[in-house]
């Protein structure tokens, strides 16, 4: 399946939980194709899986950045400082 399409962007007070590796297979706008995905650390049962999706994603589309993460579905908090 594509676990991919569910995965979230972390909001401004998360953090990334998975990252692309830049493996491609298949052709450009072929008919099967994929990229490879790698989780970070350990991803408990029920948390979101979160991938960054670029700086300029939100912006270009007029949305306002928001966390992803709820009580029943937590996304990993970034690191205070």
């Amino acid at each position: 399946g594509d676990v991919i399409q569910f995965a979230g962007c972390p909001g401004p007070n998360e953090r990334q939980n998975m990252r692309s590796t830049f493996q491609y297979w298949g052709c450009r706008n072929g008919n099967v194709g994929g990229l490879e995905f790698v989780t970070l650390m350990p991803i408990p049962k029920n948390t979101q899986l979160l991938h960054w999706y670029g700086s300029g994603w939100w912006g270009e589309r007029g949305i306002k950045r928001q966390d992803v993460g709820t009580t029943r579905y937590p996304a990993p908090l970034r690191d205070r400082k």
